[in-house]
This record gives C-alpha cells, sequence and structure tokens, in this order.
C-alpha cells in the first residue's frame, strides 16, 4: 500500500483492533464511599443553586413582552443563556427600537456558546460599529458573515468600533471596493510567527492589530474581522478551513502569498449508500469522513456534525468541492472496541461529479455498536417499599448493563422474563446488573414477582414515570409506528448500545447472553 500513488488506490479494507484494556481494581470502604456520596450531595445542591438563578420560561415571556421583541425567539435564546442572561437582558434592554430587529438578528446568529458566554458590551460593539445590510433579501446572509462577531475559536471580543477608528476612511472605501486590498496590507505587514504560539490559542484581533504578529491562524481570523468591520461579507470556511471573501456574488479564496484573492475550480461529489438494518443514515464524523491531499497531507474537511452532515442531508445529491484527490475513510465500531474501517482515494475533476461507494463493513458474527442510549438517564428506583430518583449510571456503576421496559401483563413481557429465568445463573455469573423499568405506577402495582421464579438476583426495578427513558430508546433506535413492548437493550456507560430488541422475541436470555458472551 505505501508503495502506490493515491490515483492508483483502489481501496483497503482495515480491521482496527484496540489493545485489551488493562483495568485497575480501586478498593473503596464504606466509609470512604459515604464522604463521596456526601460530597457529591453537597455539589449539586451547589449547581442546583446556582440554576436556580436562570430565567424561567415565565420569566423570559414576561421579558420579551416588556421590551417588544419576538417572544418566541427571544425566549429561547434567554432559556440557551443560562447563567450569562443578565448580560443578555442588559443588551437587549438598552438598545434603540430602530436597532432590536437587528439585535435579535445578532442574538440568533451566534452560537449557543456564545450566548452564555458573551458580555453585553462586545454585543454592543458589534452591532452599533456593523455596516447596515443593503438588500432586505440578503439579511441572512449580511447577518452571518458582516453582523456575526463570531469567526472561529476566538474569544469574542470588541473590535469593531477600533478598526473603524483606526483605519483611515477612504481606505475603508477602497477594501469595500476591492477587498483584495485588505489582503495586500495584511501580506505587507503582519509577520507571521507560528513558534510563538504553541497551544495554538488564537490572539484577539484587536491583538493582532496592535503586535502586527501573529501565528498564521490568528492572522486568518484578523483578516476576516477587518473586511466585516468594513461591510464585506468574509469567512473562515467551515468546511475546507480556507479565509475566504465574497465578491461578486462568490466566494473568493484569499492568497496571503500574492496578496490577493484567487478562484478555486470545482468539481462534485456524490456518495452512493445503500441503508441497512443497522445504519440507514451515516454521520459525518460517527461513521464516515473525508479529507484532500494537500502537499502530501490529509487535511480534515469539518462538514457539520449530526443531521446536517449525515449521508442523506450533505451526501446523498452532489456537494460541490475543489477539485483535487481525496480519501473516503469509513468505520463501523464493534463492541469489543474494534473497528471495521474502510479507505478510498478519489479524484474530482472540474465540472464533473465523481460518484464514490460509502461502504459500511459490517461483521454478522462480532457484535457491533448500533446506537446510543444516555446512561445518566433518571428513573425511581424500588428499592424494598421505598421509591429512591436514581440514574442508570450510578445503579449500574462502570460498564455494560441491560434496561428493559416492561409491558405488565402482556404476553410478550411475559415469554422475554420467562426465557431470562431459564438463563438466569449465566447472568448471575456476568454479575453486571439489568435494570427493568415499569411504564407508570400503576403497571407495577400490577406486577407479581411470583409470576417469575428464578429470575436473576442481579435485577434493580424501577419506573419509568415520565416515560423519558422509553422516549429516548424510542428517538435514539429511530422506532417509527407504537412501539410494541417489552424494551430490551445492551449498553454500556460510554452510551453505546450493541443490542436492540422490541415486542415478542423467541429466546430473548439467550440472545441476551450471546451478545453479552462476545463483550
Amino acid at each position: 500500500m505505501l508503495r502506490k500513488e493515491p490515483k492508483d488506490f483502489s481501496g483497503l479494507s482495515l480491521n482496527i483492533v484496540p489493545p485489551e484494556e488493562a483495568v485497575l481494581a480501586v478498593e473503596v470502604s464504606p466509609e470512604q464511599r459515604e464522604i463521596n456520596n456526601k460530597r457529591l450531595a453537597y455539589e449539586d445542591s451547589v449547581r442546583t443553586a446556582y440554576v436556580s438563578t436562570f430565567l424561567s420560561r415565565q420569566e423570559a415571556i414576561k421579558f420579551a413582552r416588556e421590551v417588544g421583541v419576538d417572544s418566541t425567539k427571544a425566549v429561547e435564546i434567554l432559556l440557551k443563556s443560562r447563567g450569562n442572561h443578565t448580560e443578555i437582558t442588559s443588551f437587549l434592554s438598552s438598545v434603540p427600537d430602530k436597532k432590536r430587529e437587528d439585535a435579535m438578528l445578532l442574538l440568533e446568529v451566534i452560537s449557543d456558546k456564545d450566548l452564555r458566554d458573551t458580555p453585553a458590551d462586545v454585543l454592543h460593539d458589534c452591532l452599533k460599529h456593523t455596516f447596515p445590510c443593503r438588500d432586505s433579501l440578503m439579511r441572512d446572509f449580511w447577518a452571518q458573515y458582516v453582523l456575526n462577531p463570531r469567526i472561529s475559536n476566538e474569544l469574542l471580543s470588541k473590535y469593531k468600533g477600533n478598526f473603524l477608528k483606526k483605519l483611515d476612511k477612504s481606505f475603508i472605501r477602497q477594501i469595500r471596493e476591492d477587498p483584495s486590498k485588505w489582503v495586500s496590507w495584511c501580506k505587507n505587514y503582519i509577520k507571521i510567527v507560528d513558534t510563538l504560539n504553541t497551544q495554538h490559542i488564537p490572539v484577539v484581533p484587536s491583538g493582532v492589530w496592535s503586535s502586527r504578529r501573529a501565528d498564521t491562524h490568528s492572522r486568518d481570523i484578523f483578516c476576516v474581522a477587518v473586511l466585516r468591520s468594513c461591510g464585506v461579507p468574509a469567512r473562515i470556511d467551515a468546511v475546507t478551513g480556507k479565509t475566504q471573501y465574497f465578491s461578486d456574488s462568490t466566494w473568493v479564496d484569499v492568497n496571503f502569498e500574492s496578496g490577493a484573492g484567487t478562484f478555486s475550480p470545482q468539481g462534485n461529489l456524490q456518495l452512493n449508500f445503500s441503508p441497512s438494518k443497522l445504519i440507514a443514515n451515516p454521520q459525518y464524523y460517527t461513521h464516515f469522513t473525508l479529507s484532500k491531499l494537500v502537499d502530501g497531507r490529509l487535511q480534515l474537511l469539518t462538514f457539520p456534525a449530526g443531521e446536517a452532515g449525515s449521508w442523506n442531508v450533505a451526501f446523498k445529491e452532489p456537494v460541490s468541492l475543489d477539485t483535487g484527490i481525496y480519501l473516503l475513510v469509513s468505520g463501523t465500531r464493534m463492541a469489543s472496541g474494534s473497528v471495521l474501517s474502510r479507505l478510498l482515494f478519489f479524484e474530482t475533476k472540474e465540472g464533473e461529479t465523481t460518484t464514490v461507494d460509502l461502504v459500511m463493513r459490517e461483521n454478522n458474527k462480532d457484535v457491533q455498536v448500533i446506537g446510543s442510549f444516555n446512561s445518566e438517564a433518571g428513573f425511581t428506583a424500588l428499592t424494598g417499599e421505598e421509591e429512591t430518583p436514581a440514574t442508570v449510571l450510578n445503579t449500574t456503576g462502570r460498564g455494560y448493563f441491560v434496561v428493559g421496559i416492561l409491558g405488565v401483563n402482556q404476553e410478550p413481557t411475559n415469554h422475554a422474563l420467562r426465557d431470562i429465568a431459564a438463563v438466569a445463573a449465566d447472568f448471575d455469573a456476568w454479575g453486571r446488573t439489568m435494570i427493568l423499568l415499569f411504564p407508570s405506577q400503576e403497571q407495577m402495582q400490577k406486577f407479581k414477582h411470583s409470576d417469575f421464579p428464578g429470575l436473576p438476583k442481579n435485577i434493580v426495578y424501577g419506573i419509568d414515570a415520565d416515560g423519558s427513558v422509553q422516549r429516548m430508546i424510542v428517538e435514539n433506535m429511530k422506532l417509527t409506528g407504537k412501539e410494541h413492548l417489552p424494551l430490551f437493550l445492551v449498553a454500556d456507560t460510554f452510551n453505546r448500545v450493541v443490542y436492540f430488541s422490541q415486542g415478542y422475541t423467541i429466546g430473548l436470555g439467550e440472545q441476551l447472553m450471546n451478545v453479552i458472551r462476545k463483550l
């Protein structure tokens, strides 16, 4: 493989197997456990006290009506701001009426983290010193690439007012007419010293202006910040990492070596994928990635995570990419920790559509991760005659576990429990916890333990009173229509589901043990 050129490389399948885990057992005395539990309870009380200071939905609605902004949008913004709500409310309260619509647009375009972190004076600086939008049809575009103070991973700071004060008005007009003039200025006056920023922490734009020195990434952020301050749409492209400005209805790549803008030839990529029972819509980062070969090195394309970067949304239809050689990596993670991966090089050519098969390898003889389950999910644990709040994690401890949602007095559930009882000795030998949840208090009261003798000893019963655990299983396992109880899954406290069963299943106990034996 190492002797081949990327263009000659048709594909390679690799099984990536991690080393065996060496777990060091830590013995904890009952006294130490009690001290730790008290400390955890105190930490929870501190957190709860802090969270109680956040705006409630009713308070947010009242504030939105008082300042005269769209209550639906404002409420979501204020709830997302959490402990920073005083800064956000201060900003909205002090914005002039004629600017309030733009203020809301600004709060909508910054990230949720920025809502939680950004001081009001930074928002005021951005709003006050942004050139107005000339075209009402372009307001969303203007908000994202001119109004928006967020460029990359830098700390948000006041910079627009500072740059508009420092730059000569005639030079600002020149930049607005020809943004490449600012690129040329950066080339001539900003010295690149990457060795001085070994931790790669971005320097704020005003800091770059003052020192005239920066690492490459901080220089790119600075370039975009000044262009936006001058009213020129600009960005660091989220997918390719290129610094770009918008001119003549197209994005222009910044070339700092020449001090000008360039246009990269474009091709198209379309990924073909056949949905399977286990993977219906592969997700970027989770199931596959794309990297471009640049100067002999692979440069990862940072498409969005989650649904926005999934095959069905981003790659089912042709997507525009720079021409060049790319590497498609796909992988199926197994329950053992190993990954069934596939690597494929391909080339995109100008004006052409390259079609590539996205292959998710499977191994029906092994256990693989098929979904997710939040191990911090809460339920009401039944301990003797008591009902106490609990989570899956603090009930099972670290490792694998079984969770079941029962349909009391329903034949599929009765069959499932008898099948589990048939292999109770194996479950007891395994030693991990099985959590069996009743959908309601009423269902729990109808359940008769005496009808199912011989169940494993490591069962913890509980109530999913608000249905949150069941809803999470339905959503994460992508169940459609009315779900049929019982629901059973095997997962671990890294939130990986390796087995799932719904409704009537023959030999459920043996199926569960077959999976467990492979873990």
